[in-house]
């Protein structure tokens, strides 16, 4: 057993499988996570991990015709908040969870309002402890730190954001 902290934002998902399939390449296959702290086991099957964020609203329906495609034969490994981490041996190849535009749209759509919340969430808070949009330098520093720290979480929500609009126009 091995435990690893690491932090990733959550519109980096990406990164996130990315790091989690480079270490089942390793020999660490992920048993369960808990906020930033990752507990692996060593194992010699290599898999290919995929996380995805369910709204609860459409959690129960999209996790049910995720787990019954037995086509694509994955596991639902563990579940962190909102974001579901499942997995697939490597020898079966590469997949995809959404093979449904619908699916892909409710995951993408999810992820952005929850997007929103955080930076909105943020910004009362930079508001009721700092008094950002009150006048005074000290204000405008912290209005300035807030603002660096959304464009930072924006920035990394691009390709997500991208690939929904994409989505949204080819299904009409």
């Amino acid at each position: 057993m091995k435990k690893v902290f690491k932090m990733f934002l959550y519109t980096n998902y990406k990164k996130e499988e990315e790091w989690l399939n480079l270490m089942s390449q390793k020999g660490w296959n992920l048993s369960k996570k808990k906020f930033f702290i990752y507990y692996f086991e060593n194992d010699n099957t290599s898999y290919i991990y995929k996380k995805c964020f369910l709204s609860i609203r459409k959690e129960k329906e999209i996790l049910k015709s995720l787990i019954m495609d037995q086509e694509i034969k994955i596991e639902l490994l563990c579940k962190d908040g909102h974001w579901y981490y499942f997995r697939r041996k490597r020898e079966l190849g590469n997949y995809e969870l959404f093979t449904d535009y619908n699916l892909e749209i409710s995951f993408l759509t999810a992820l952005s309002n929850y997007m929103i919340l955080i930076l909105t969430l943020l910004m009362l808070f930079f508001e009721f402890t700092f008094g950002i949009f009150q006048n005074g330098l000290r204000n405008m520093i912290y209005l300035g730190i807030y603002i660096g720290i959304s464009l930072i979480i924006c920035v990394h929500f691009i390709p997500a954001l991208k690939r929904l609009i994409y989505l949204k126009k080819s299904k009409q």
